[in-house]
């Protein structure tokens, strides 16, 4: 009987760990260089405006900063000062992705604008601790620890806002209902999903065509393996419990997060949540396809909320 148990167990947790391992493990990636990374589609198509925009913030001067996570983890990013004075932008990139990659263009345009910026490497990318990513689950409370880390270094006078990217965008978005300092003012989260359950279905069974049994087993391996659950959080419920002003930006050429998914999470709170959509945008690619009207409407948004403080 216990042989029995034994391989039911082992016939159930073997295809478990393995949905685990390939859907969140980054031991492949983890610190792999800004531009080790196949370009294709709009991001091919200004491969070159792309690389000298990433290859300009890696030559900007800027401080290694480091932050602890809730659950022991040190999680490190990249400190842009540009003014003692000036509004400190803390910046979230996506899944598989490195900071200064998904960041090249907004970086830009905060920089430039005169916002300090600190890039973060996600837990389990970059230089952050970790081996694993849990599709915002998990980084929502990095979110709020590197709050934390602003309030904390800056003081309760200087404004921070909350930008993310696709992964990113998410976290920043299911952060939105956590105890974050009074020092946070707003949100920016460009090609964000919902739920993690939701954009891991469409990846895997969707796009890959592999069998919808498979989320049995990612579910159970997040829950086993990795101690979280990707239907316990969606970034539209987070945001019904919220209120910091949020900007969604979306592309709707996005094949890989659907502009749908955001607007689920704008549709919620249309008082607090202003949404934007860029035609022709894959994913990420907004600033790329319009970037006079992505600087115009990112900034505006800021302005906007240091107008009324």
């Amino acid at each position: 009987m216990l042989f029995i148990v034994f391989l039911i167990a082992l016939a159930v947790l073997g295809p478990s760990y393995w949905a685990y391992d390939k859907a969140f493990s980054s031991r492949k990636t983890k610190g792999r260089d800004d531009l080790d990374f196949k370009f294709k589609g709009q991001m091919l198509e200004n491969k070159d405006r792309i690389v000298g925009l990433i290859r300009d913030l890696k030559e900007r001067p800027f401080e290694e900063v480091e932050t602890v996570s809730f659950d022991g983890m040190t999680l490190r990013g990249s400190f842009y000062h540009q003014n003692d004075s000036s509004p400190v932008a803390i910046c979230f990139h996506g899944w598989n992705g490195t900071a200064r990659r998904d960041f090249s263009g907004g970086a830009a345009i905060l920089l430039n604008a005169g916002y300090n910026v600190i890039l973060v490497d996600e837990r389990g990318q970059g230089k952050s601790d970790g081996q694993v990513m849990s599709f915002g689950i998990n980084e929502r409370r990095d979110v709020q620890s590197w709050a934390e880390y602003a309030f904390r270094r800056f003081g309760p006078e200087r404004p921070v806002f909350l930008v993310g990217v696709s992964m990113g965008a998410a976290a920043v978005l299911m952060a939105a209902d956590l105890p974050l300092p009074e020092s946070v003012k707003g949100i920016i989260a460009d090609s964000p999903y919902d739920s993690p359950y939701e954009i891991i279905e469409k990846v895997a069974v969707k796009d890959l065509g592999l069998p919808k049994a498979l989320m049995f087993y990612a579910k159970l391996g997040a829950k086993v393996f990795g101690r979280f659950d990707l239907e316990d959080i969606k970034a539209s419920d987070c945001l019904r419990r919220s209120d910091l002003p949020v900007l969604i930006i979306h592309g709707l050429a996005d094949g890989f997060v659907p502009a749908y998914m955001s607007k689920k999470a704008a549709d919620v709170r249309p008082d607090i949540v202003k949404r934007i959509t860029f035609e022709g945008a894959e994913h990420g690619m907004s600033f790329i396809v319009d970037p006079a009207r992505y600087r115009r409407e990112t900034l505006d948004f800021l302005s906007e909320i240091l107008d009324r403080i």
